[in-house]
């Protein structure tokens, strides 16, 4: 008597065989192993059965999950998780997909569901990388507070522009907040500065024209900082002395909407 074949090919190679053949059913499954016209020696007689046994499990791949989820038409992350209890959970989707597809095109649970912002009309790298250096943002921050603020600008809206263009971009030119912006080919903090204390001293020598983060900000994207002073001090001085804005703008009380000298 032959014994039964313990092991036949992985779950992936089966799928990709059974795509190849381009079956739909498992009925047209069971009549073309039986005629011989798959490989016995190769395949189960039961594919559902033996591979649910070694807890093998084949996710879609993400836009073929992603393109199905949309049409479940679901409007919440409330909404995704009642649907994973149901008995019309789509089998082949993970419910948690976060994992199942980081780095593989995971964006977020607006993007799966297909409630938040039209990825379609986003710019390529290139074309956005052109865009904010022309608004001269200088980093992540100001990026940020660009796409937050600015509802439209020559007709590229805020529906159009990713929010998080580092998780948006990746594998698609994306390399460093400092190559994005054009302010240095290098990390954060291998830039040299001047020292917390003597930026302070710096700072508040143009002190006239800065009352606030706000102006700080203008001339920090018109280029007009001192030499030597970071766009982003409170997180360059993180851990390095930094006080607070003002404390290093050389202010104290806030009052009728300005600081007061110290």
């Amino acid at each position: 008597m032959t014994k039964r074949k313990s092991s036949y090919v992985t779950l992936q190679k089966f799928v990709e065989h059974i795509r190849e053949l381009k079956i739909k059913s498992g009925r047209e499954y069971r009549n073309l192993y039986e005629h011989g016209y798959i490989s016995k020696k190769l395949y189960p007689k039961n594919p559902a059965t033996y591979y649910a046994k070694r807890n093998v499990f084949m996710w879609l791949p993400f836009k073929e999950a992603r393109k199905l989820v949309h049409k479940l038409d679901l409007k919440s992350v409330h909404e995704w998780v009642a649907h994973c209890k149901s008995i019309k959970r789509i089998r082949d989707v993970p419910t948690v997909p976060s994992k199942a597809y980081k780095g593989k095109g995971w964006i977020g649970m607006k993007d799966w569901l297909g409630t938040g912002l039209d990825h379609k009309n986003y710019p390529s790298y290139d074309e956005l990388k052109r865009k904010i250096r022309k608004a001269k943002i200088t980093s992540a921050r100001e990026y940020t507070l660009w796409v937050r603020k600015i509802r439209k600008s020559k007709g590229f809206t805020y529906n159009t522009v990713p929010l998080k263009p580092d998780q948006y971009y990746k594998g698609k030119g994306w390399k460093s907040w400092g190559k994005f912006t054009g302010t240095d080919n290098i990390r954060l903090g291998t830039k040299k500065w001047k020292s917390y204390k003597t930026a302070k001293q710096a700072i508040r020598k143009v002190r006239p024209r800065i009352k606030g983060y706000s102006q700080f900000l203008i001339l920090s994207k018109k280029d007009k900082l001192p030499k030597g002073i970071p766009s982003d001090p409170a997180k360059v001085y993180k851990n390095k002395g930094w006080e607070g804005w003002k404390a290093f703008l050389g202010y104290k009380t806030n009052y009728h909407g300005g600081w007061k000298k110290l």
